[in-house]
């Protein structure tokens, strides 16, 4: 009788960490708006530390805006140590950052592009995807960052695709028995996930289905002016 007890809170533990690691993901991008003429912090973006080269990475790698923002060393942020490291977060064999020295820890969140934007793609700035946060009819109805094993998600890829054979999963329900995901949305608060049916989906018509869910990863489906 002891042992589920203290299994259940252990992973209660687990998940007010994993919580307050989504917390400072938030605060991290709403500097990142206030220092950037309130554009939200886009999926990939120029490396930002001292002494580093502007090379464009996701912002999941070490030197962009979020490690740099909590002060992260790189040896930290690449082990997972940080709060890139969800304490849930297990080795599936599908890290989302796949070159060395990176664990699969260091892969526990995923960004919502759809609603944050790709941000820079190469040289060809007709490709280039920035939003601005003063935009957003409602900040609080999207989701921001999420329990995820890849490193974005947006529209239908937000389902829990492993099931279906693919290499990532997208959200990643990992705590409560592996029933439940958090999520922090634009404005700073966090949420559990909805029941789990909504998340595997087939299609992006499938997906729509579920707007209560779908809705809080595309704003095109909210008609968010500036978004497609």
């Amino acid at each position: 009788m002891l042992l589920p007890a203290l299994n259940n809170a252990r992973e209660k533990g687990r998940s007010s960490g994993c919580i307050n690691n989504l917390k400072q993901f938030s605060m991290g991008a709403a500097s990142y708006s206030q220092e950037y003429n309130d554009y939200l912090m886009p999926r990939m973006h120029c490396e930002v530390a001292p002494g580093r080269n502007g090379a464009v990475n996701n912002f999941l790698t070490a030197y962009t805006y979020i490690p740099t923002f909590v002060g992260a060393k790189y040896e930290t942020w690449t082990s997972g140590k940080s709060i890139n490291g969800c304490p849930s977060r297990s080795d599936t064999g599908r890290a989302g950052i796949t070159a060395n020295p990176y664990t699969y820890k260091a892969n526990s969140y995923a960004m919502c592009q759809q609603v944050c934007g790709q941000g820079m793609d190469g040289t060809d700035t007709t490709k280039w995807v920035f939003h601005k946060v003063t935009a957003l009819k409602r900040p609080a109805h999207y989701y921001h960052f999420h329990d995820s094993e890849m490193h974005q998600s947006g529209r239908s890829n937000y389902f829990f695709d492993v099931e279906r054979g693919d290499n990532h999963n997208y959200t990643d329900f990992r705590h409560n028995g592996g029933n439940s995901a958090n999520f922090v949305c634009v404005d700073g608060h966090v949420e559990v996930s909805k029941p789990k049916y909504m998340y595997k989906v087939a299609n992006e018509q499938a997906a729509a289905v579920y707007k209560d869910v779908y809705s809080k990863y595309n704003p095109l489906s909210n008609k968010e002016n500036g978004w497609k």
